[in-house]
């Protein structure tokens, strides 16, 4: 029940700024964003140092399939997904934490919870995917449990396109030997990078695109405000500001 009501809460605040004009400007930028993507435009523009959309390709065909519901459709699919995200994130970490998994015990689904209530706030308030991120990264270490190396390496894939940093968990799949998910990984982020735009921006786009959103992406990293460019490649700020 406290889920539940915070939960809700958490996703009824979003649209009532929304009516009150707070996110309107951000969703119709985000609109126009979508234009640019499925005409087959530029979507990464480099302006004050950095780009207006610094997130992987895919990422940004995900969020122009979104848009299509406009403002008040997509404020209520981004919610549901966070939400959504969050069940499963608690679920997932409580079985993963419990040593008998006949016993549960409460706390291991409202102390995580607790200790990241923040970010989970900001999930909701600012659009961002971390919450969808934690859920895919929980997910592919059940399936590793599982002897599922296929799976937990194209979840993690999967996590990779929507923000670049969850690759680094190749390292930990090589260190451990798990040879299966990181090819699985591998495989699963290539056809996310070039084989699903492709129907959508064409193959050379969709290369041009990965082009260059990586010579930004390092760009970023190797500028004197690198650091805080970073912290935005991150996720710490609203993706809805592009």
């Amino acid at each position: 029940m406290l889920f539940v009501v915070t939960a809700t809460v958490f996703s009824v605040l979003p649209l009532l700024q929304y009516l009150r004009g707070q996110h309107h400007l951000r969703l119709r930028t985000l609109v126009r964003h979508r234009q640019h993507v499925l005409a087959g435009d530029e979507i990464y523009f480099f302006r004050a140092g950095k780009y207006d959309f610094m997130y992987p390709p895919p990422c940004a065909l995900f969020l122009a399939g979104a848009s299509l519901l406009g403002q008040v459709g997509l404020i209520f699919l981004l919610v549901a997904i966070d939400s959504a995200a969050w069940f499963i994130r608690r679920e997932l970490s409580a079985l993963l934490a419990r040593d008998d998994q006949s016993a549960k015990n409460p706390w291991l689904y409202l102390i995580p919870s607790l200790l990241v209530i923040v970010y989970i706030w900001s999930s909701y308030h600012l659009g961002q995917p971390n919450l969808v991120l934690l859920a895919l990264m929980v997910g592919a270490f059940i399936a590793l449990r599982a002897e599922c190396e296929i799976g937990g390496g194209g979840l993690i894939a999967v996590a990779a396109a929507i923000k670049a940093f969850p690759v680094l968990a190749i390292i930990y799949l090589v260190y451990r030997r798990y040879w299966k998910a990181a090819i699985s990984l591998v495989a699963t982020l290539v056809f996310l990078l070039l084989i699903l735009p492709a129907p959508f921006r064409g193959f050379e786009r969709a290369w041009h695109d990965l082009e260059k959103w990586s010579a930004g992406m390092l760009n970023t990293a190797k500028s004197p405000l690198g650091s805080a460019r970073c912290a935005v490649t991150l996720g710490r700020i609203n993706p809805l500001s592009v």
